[in-house]
């Protein structure tokens, strides 16, 4: 069994999508859950390979609802 959040909980923060993934790599989980597209900077394929290569690079796996 893995450990995630779903970021919808940490809302109130305002971090970016890295912000987020830096949080989740802190406290030790291994899963993100972006509940929707709102919560990326933008949905160009540059911008979410980033933040995929960033959620690699922190040996995170990457959830997102639509």
């Amino acid at each position: 069994m893995k450990l995630g959040v779903d970021v919808f909980s940490l809302r109130f923060n305002e971090w970016d999508a890295f912000g987020y993934l830096d949080y989740a790599k802190s406290i030790g989980l291994e899963v993100v859950m972006f509940p929707d597209p709102d919560f990326f900077e933008s949905l160009d394929d540059d911008y979410l390979g980033r933040v995929k290569s960033y959620a690699d690079d922190l040996g995170l796996e990457l959830e997102v609802g639509m």
